[in-house]
């Protein structure tokens, strides 16, 4: 079966196939690092008073007078490519859903969508789940449970060098960074992940070129073959950082349901999330390290007697190997002094590679 890729027409925010649609302002005329485009993957959920689906789970309980009872518990059926799914939980009956809402309007999630966009397409699920539950409250009603929030960053070089020197980043209240490897080609790395333990969010960087040739290669169907070919060919350079967030980050900062979606609060916590994942610190190689050491040479600094330390410091903070000097004291002033000259584990985990920083506000890779 031939997949359509689908849209918004903004006259009547019905879904549309792509053939149909105004293309004053193309999808692939969109400028990848674009701010307004922000939201990719969406989980909602919603309490519902009814529901008619054909097929259900249940569990069989036996109750104090020995008698049987199926107790039903869960059932799903499938909206378009996407799955309704209706459970019981301590709240009642709920029904949630979960898509790529990018997928779902262009065929591919290349881009992110705007929250205008957002907002018409969680409509039109809300209005096709209508066929099968009886919801208590509107679209707008409607809770989050996931949100995936993106920031595209273009003519991106040295990918292997950025992901593995920020991946020896130490990073307060977040687990161990892993960084996943080109395992069928050269090996290089290609993805960059981050989280807490809590998984209240989780931040990832990856080549975005690299992971549509993936889904080119498992795809059987040609004409959808054809179509992520040419994603993929317009995701060259393109690296992709994606920002997980959970209901146990989005409500304390005020994103509850889907009323409570804008431009200004999503554009903070996808900059928070970068920010707590620290993939905006600069990452350097021997040319960065032999320039802090000239400049504090022929200065004359006090300081430039404890340059040896700190950089073992760091090199064991990339390592992660007990430090050489674990005097609590000692310690604080080496990073007092590290972060005086700008330096992380990030700059002494390779001396191989240009110094280079992720630039959040430009949305590009530029020399540190």
């Amino acid at each position: 079966m031939t997949i359509i890729p689908r849209t918004i027409d903004p006259g009547n925010r019905l879904l549309m196939p792509r053939t149909n649609r105004r293309t004053s302002t193309s999808h692939s005329e969109r400028v990848m690092v674009e701010d307004t485009p922000i939201i990719d993957t969406i989980r909602v959920c919603g309490s519902i008073s009814d529901h008619w689906m054909p097929s259900h789970r249940f569990k069989r309980v036996i109750d104090i007078q020995g008698e049987i009872h199926d107790i039903f518990t869960s059932a799903s059926e499938k909206i378009g490519d996407g799955v309704l799914e209706v459970r019981r939980t301590p709240r009642g009956l709920e029904a949630s859903m979960e898509r790529s809402l990018p997928v779902l309007l262009y065929g591919d999630n290349v881009h992110p969508v705007t929250v205008g966009e957002a907002t018409a397409l969680v409509t039109d699920l809300h209005l096709q789940a209508s066929e099968w539950v009886r919801f208590m409250h509107g679209p707008s009603g409607l809770r989050i449970d996931r949100l995936d929030l993106d920031r595209g960053f273009t003519g991106v070089k040295h990918v292997h060098h950025l992901l593995t020197s920020l991946g020896r980043l130490n990073v307060p209240r977040t687990k161990n960074a892993q960084v996943h490897y080109d395992a069928k080609h050269h090996g290089g790395a290609l993805t960059l992940e981050r989280g807490t333990r809590s998984r209240s969010w989780r931040a990832l960087i990856y080549d975005k070129h690299a992971q549509m040739l993936t889904l080119v290669e498992r795809e059987d169907e040609p004409d959808r073959r054809a179509w992520l070919a040419d994603a993929a060919e317009r995701a060259k350079g393109h690296l992709r950082f994606e920002a997980q967030l959970r209901p146990n980050f989005l409500r304390p900062r005020g994103v509850r349901t889907m009323a409570d979606l804008n431009n200004t609060t999503l554009l903070g916590l996808r900059q928070t999330c970068f920010d707590k994942a620290r993939f905006g610190t600069p990452v350097g190689g021997a040319a960065r390290l032999d320039e802090l050491q000239i400049h504090l040479a022929t200065s004359r600094d006090a300081d430039y007697k404890y340059l040896g330390p700190v950089l073992a410091m760091l090199r064991a903070e990339a390592l992660r190997l007990p430090q050489p000097c674990p005097a609590p004291a000692t310690l604080a002033k080496y990073r007092r002094l590290a972060q005086k000259w700008k330096l992380s584990a990030a700059d002494v985990s390779t001396a191989v590679g240009p110094a280079i920083v992720l630039d959040y506000e430009a949305g590009m890779l530029r020399a540190a």
